[in-house]
């Protein structure tokens, strides 16, 4: 349990907090099924690092606690720590790192975003998702485009490989809808993922058999 036996994270107010090192380079990189956060901590008297992810950037919640001897990589003498969220939300996605030091002091680092699948606010390629969802044996994706541009849209397994290509071309902006037929696929979770110029975006589709 995060914290005590409420399961809430203990926050300290504390003049000193000064004196203790933060979370440094916090990155995150995203792929068709999953997030990958790495960041730096070098204070030695870190215990343990606690992820944290809010739908809105005011608002988290622990997802995984980290034990500093979990550290993966060391190089230059610095510690880099990994973790990798594979339940990543569909939607606008915040992440940061809460240190728990040895004396009860917890910090948190700088927030950082991630898009996932659709948001009205952000960019001019919109992945809207698919109907139906979860489906037997084909589905209609659908996404939309402010500006004209190269868009590549594809389906993905759970093993990282691209089972399909939907659509490579340039395209006009507008509504689209392209069918994806899975009749020669197994039952389980697949991932539709759209590339453009911007970024790419990820959508969670599910054939049921």
């Amino acid at each position: 349990i995060l914290g005590g036996s409420a399961g809430r994270l203990l926050e300290v107010v504390d003049s000193n907090l000064s004196f203790y090192e933060p979370v440094r380079n916090l990155e995150v990189s995203l792929d068709v099924a999953s997030v990958l956060l790495q960041w730096q901590a070098f204070d030695p008297n870190v215990i343990s690092f606690i992820v944290e992810r809010s739908s809105d950037g005011s608002y988290f919640d622990p997802i995984a606690r980290i034990d500093v001897t979990n550290r993966v990589l060391f190089v230059q003498d610095e510690y880099r720590s990994i973790y990798r969220d594979t339940d990543v939300p569909f939607g606008v996605t915040y992440y940061r790192i809460r240190q728990e030091f040895g004396d009860g002091v917890e910090t948190a680092s700088q927030t950082i975003k991630v898009g996932m699948g659709d948001d009205d606010d952000i960019g001019s390629a919109i992945l809207t998702g698919n109907f139906p969802n979860p489906f037997n044996p084909s589905t209609t994706v659908t996404y939309r485009l402010r500006d004209g541009q190269q868009v590549h849209v594809s389906v993905w397994d759970l093993a990282g490989q691209m089972v399909e290509l939907l659509v490579d071309e340039t395209q006009e902006a507008g509504e689209y809808q392209i069918q994806f037929d899975a009749k020669d696929l197994p039952s389980g979770t697949y991932f539709v993922r759209m590339r453009t110029a911007e970024g790419t975006r990820s959508h969670q589709i599910v054939l049921m058999k």
